[in-house]
């Protein structure tokens, strides 16, 4: 495929200055000799204390480190050579393997080391009797030594503890309790003042009161942290391992900050530092990144949550917001202002004009130093103020914010537009959508899909739904309620106001009405306006869109024995289509997996373009089974070989918007109905669990995105190799005549597709993994989702077809 073909070009490009230095030297060396027939084949296995090491003055002064011989014919004493940074520091026992023993041990002695001075040391094994001239294994091993005193951290009152609040695991993981902060012992070097370390910070207290569960299991090792404040303003924490093992596929979490001070960063890198101020040591977003050894590292803290708080000192609550309403009929303005509890006043002050943020911040410190006079009232508790004018116009609202000592702790402003009684300012608004065939060429036919067009003049706001307007009509403020929800960004409110937006959405169901529901402000007066269309062809319960309303209660209660579900089904889902079709066959079947005691059921047939592309004949995926429902437990597939190559698969989540995320729980069957509509019968819907959201994140799952491998750990991709969504399983005996693809999907089309999402997911923002400790939270989340009222807006810029 060609995204194969890019990215192994792309691979190429990398290493060829690599290949091309390899190829200039195998020019002119000349052939080595042999290894000794003798050799003994010595070397360093990987093992721990290598790197920087610290002691204590009362610890031990010395280290063990194995060695390891590939020949192992009788007893041998090995020299070992010692270089240090300066002479005479460190000893060494005798190496010596023992009868036919593979390992033996050096034990290395550093007893005269002096307070707060790092020492280095290589331990080499030399000569052509002891080592290979060939081998790639290490012949040498290197580590540094540092005796350091530490002193625990005291308040001013004798305070024992500070804070830690954790800014990193809910951008990756469900937790119940997102950025909780725990009491922590903080220790501080002696001869480095402002240089910390704090124990097992994700500890399983910790991590068990985070998710609301039992998360001793996945606590698996304590590790120091270690936090570099010398400098007040770049402080960075040392990469450090939490000890948390969240799944074994992907290994122990690492935490560290974006700094060239760590080696797992690029040195051309721009540093994100943090700040210690009054006690508190802060990290904007992206100065921490989080490590899974299969996935890489990944930007975290994306909200500048992370803090840690030194004993005695408590961090100043001074935030402050200001948010301007619309003019109502009686010709008031609302303004919500809220601050925190270290703010003591707000002086609020208004000016006519839309004012430079510069001058904006030259105002408040003048009305801070009482320079300037403010023109309101002054606030002492967070609330809602009405504003009036004598005349229409733009305007800018300044709440300035003094401490407690009437000094400026923050400012915050907002602009506006007031219009008074007799003045019209309506909003100008152009919409509407079309139901067409011009796009058929592209597959987006008057079925799947409408064009929508927006535009309009100096809108500020905009809000979009597009609905099913039978659900609609059932209860409209459920819907209007929820279309806050969907705001068009910057560069699409530009086009709005400039030459339109026009696109065509598709993945919509024939024979369906849609109703737009727009909700536009233009800095004076805010509007709804509503506008509905039909889709072409019959409606067929096989294309319909189902959400939870949709559940079919009376089948549900007949699948708690989980046997029920056991068939064969006509699978119906978007391969690279705009329209969901018959792919084949989907078997649910008896599973040999056991989770959390229970046997999982197993799900194949969900990748057809995988068996006809890539002759594979088993893409099972094990779903786990609860109370009448099924949720993806393990994301997955078996290897397969393809023209030679290994190739190692990951069914990652795809959501709507692009993006491919990887993890547990992302999507659950469950049976369906449309209730009043003719023709409608009971089918398998995979609807999108909620898990996203729950944590953070906005986006919906709608189906799976297969990856391929090169190799086990899953950290070379080769690119897409299927992409499934919208996915329904229809009872092969209640579909004799299955609506099958007028053609089958090409390797160009699914590149096509999938190019998109293979974009996004390597530049996306939050990488969220969504790896599920207990399927107690999953059992939560079904239950609250059996109760929640859906509301599915079909708008979504990020799929849909700009024109």
């Amino acid at each position: 495929m060609k995204v194969m073909n890019r990215i192994l070009i792309y691979m190429s490009a990398l290493l060829m200055p690599f290949l091309m230095a390899s190829c200039v030297s195998g020019l002119t060396e000349e052939l080595g000799e042999p290894d000794n027939a003798d050799c003994y084949g010595v070397y360093f296995p990987s093992q721990a204390g290598t790197g920087d090491h610290q002691v204590g003055p009362d610890d031990a002064k010395s280290m063990k480190f194995s060695l390891r011989r590939l020949n192992t014919r009788g007893s041998v004493v090995v020299p070992v050579i010692i270089e240090s940074s300066e002479a005479g520091v460190f000893t060494a026992s005798e190496v010596c393997f023992e009868e036919d023993s593979p390992t033996a041990e050096i034990e290395v002695f550093f007893p005269t080391i002096k307070l707060g001075v790092k020492y280095d040391c290589t331990l080499k094994v030399e000569g052509s009797e002891f080592v290979s001239s060939y081998s790639q294994n290490a012949t040498h091993l290197s580590f540094s030594v540092t005796c350091v005193k530490w002193k625990k951290v005291i308040g001013d009152a004798g305070e024992t503890t500070g804070l830690w609040r954790d800014g990193i695991f809910p951008e990756w993981f469900s937790v119940a309790r997102p950025n909780l902060e725990q009491a922590v012992e903080i220790y501080e070097r002696e001869d480095l003042p402002g240089y910390y370390r704090i124990y097992d910070v994700y500890g399983a207290t910790y991590m068990t009161n985070m998710f609301g569960m039992d998360a001793s299991s996945v606590c698996l090792e304590k590790h120091y942290t270690y936090i570099d404040a010398t400098d007040p303003e770049k402080v960075w924490i040392p990469t450090f391992k939490t000890g948390i093992v969240m799944s074994a596929d992907y290994g122990e979490i690492s935490i560290a900050s974006y700094v060239t001070e760590n080696k797992e960063f690029d040195a051309s890198i721009s540093s994100i530092y943090g700040t210690l101020k009054d006690g508190v040591i802060t990290f904007p977003s992206n100065a921490l990144h989080m490590h899974l050894a299969v996935l890489g590292w990944y930007p975290s803290n994306s909200y500048s949550l992370h803090r840690i708080i030194l004993p005695g000192y408590r961090a100043l609550e001074t935030n402050i917001s200001v948010n301007a309403g619309v003019t109502g009929a009686n010709g008031k303005l609302p303004v919500r202002v809220d601050f925190g509890v270290d703010i003591k006043t707000v002086k609020l002050h208004a000016v006519e004009g839309d004012i430079p943020e510069s001058e904006i911040a030259a105002l408040a410190e003048s009305i801070a130093a009482g320079t300037e006079k403010a023109n309101l009232d002054d606030m002492r508790n967070s609330g809602e103020v009405l504003l009036s004018f004598d005349k229409t116009g733009d305007y800018t609202v300044i709440a300035v914010g003094l401490d407690l000592n009437g000094k400026l702790a923050n400012y915050a402003f907002d602009k506006f537009g007031y219009k008074t009684d007799n003045s019209e300012k309506p909003v100008e608004l152009n919409f509407g959508l079309i139901r067409s065939n011009k796009y058929l060429p592209d597959g987006m036919t008057e079925e799947n899909s409408l064009e929508l067009y927006v535009n309009g003049k100096d809108i500020k706001r905009l809000h979009l739904g597009l609905y099913e307007k039978e659900k609609y009509d059932k209860d409209p403020q459920l819907y209007q309620d929820a279309l806050g929800d969907m705001q068009l960004n910057e560069a699409s409110l530009a086009r709005v106001n400039g030459e339109g937006l026009s696109l065509v959405q598709s993945g919509l169901a024939p024979g369906t009405e849609y109703i737009l529901i727009l909700r536009a402000y233009n800095g004076y007066s805010e509007e709804d306006y509503f506008c509905c269309e039909t889709t072409g062809g019959e409606w067929d319960y096989r294309l319909a869109f189902y959400d939870e309303g949709d559940t079919d209660l009376d089948k549900m209660m007949n699948v708690i024995d989980r046997t029920n579900w056991y068939g064969t089904y006509n699978y119906y889902a978007m391969e690279g289509s705009s329209s969901r079709y018959c792919l084949g066959e989907v078997v649910i079947e008896d599973s040999e997996t056991v989770y959390s005691g229970q046997k999982c059921v197993k799900v194949s047939g969900l990748f057809p373009h995988l068996r006809k592309t890539y002759k594979v004949t088993d893409d099972s995926m094990d779903f786990y089974y609860y109370g009448g429902y099924i949720w993806n437990y393990d994301l997955r597939l078996d290897y397969f070989i393809f023209e030679g190559m290994y190739v190692y698969t990951s069914a990652l989540l795809y959501a709507t918007n692009g993006s491919a995320y990887g993890g547990q729980g992302g999507l659950y069957g469950v049976f369906v109905q449309k209730n009043g509509k003719a023709g409608a019968k009971p089918c398998i819907a995979l609807l999108d669990t909620g898990m996203a959201a729950n944590a953070g994140i906005d986006v919906t799952f709608s189906g799976f995105a297969l990856l391929g491998y090169e190799d086990s750990d899953h950290t070379v991709s080769i690119g897409l190799l299927d992409l499934v969504e919208s996915i329904v399983l229809v009872p092969k005996d209640q579909d004799p005549d299955p609506l099958y693809p007028e053609k089958e999907v090409e390797e160009e089309e699914m590149e096509t597709a999938g190019l998109k999402m293979l974009y996004n997911m390597s530049n996306q923002k939050h990488y969220m993994n969504l790896v599920e400790t207990s399927e107690g939270f999953m059992m939560s989340l079904i239950d609250r989702n059996r109760e929640k009222k859906v509301v599915h807006n079909y708008f979504d810029i990020d799929s849909a077809y700009m024109l």
